[in-house]
């Protein structure tokens, strides 16, 4: 019964919000597959308007805030955020490197699978690393 709740939980939560917001969700969802390039194209485009950034940054720090067990999810945000680093607006690269503390914390990232006891927070803290480590430097961000 929980997984249905949960499943049911899930699918509610990805119809509420805003359009982009819904897209944002949907590119960092827990699920196996990535989303398509389109989809992060647009998000990207629409951090050029200051109402469609707020939405998609507000959204995207949402998501790196979740739980464990949606370790896909979050290891998704930092991937939209290193995407947005490229192809978003400069103010993506200053609001990261503000918030380069919540990324930080990612660093630390734990959850390991109750089915088989392998550790799903490798990827999340490895990428937290390399992110913390581009944000921090002026000629690698520039190289985007």
């Amino acid at each position: 019964m929980d997984g249905f709740v949960a499943s049911i939980s899930g699918m509610v939560d990805k119809v509420r919000g805003t359009p982009l917001e819904r897209k944002v969700k949907d590119c960092t969802g827990n699920e196996p597959w990535g989303s398509t390039v389109e989809v992060k194209n647009a998000i990207a485009k629409a951090t050029y308007q200051f109402q469609h950034y707020k939405e998609v940054m507000n959204a995207l720090w949402k998501r790196m805030e979740m739980p464990g067990k949606n370790w896909r999810g979050v290891y998704k945000s930092l991937e939209l955020l290193e995407y947005l680093l490229r192809a978003g607006s400069q103010r993506v690269i200053d609001e990261a490197r503000d918030k380069i503390h919540r990324i930080r914390m990612l660093e630390h990232f734990t959850y390991d699978d109750p089915k088989d006891g392998q550790d799903r927070g490798s990827g999340v803290r490895a990428k937290a690393k390399s992110m913390i480590k581009l944000l921090q430097s002026e000629r690698s961000i520039q190289k985007l």
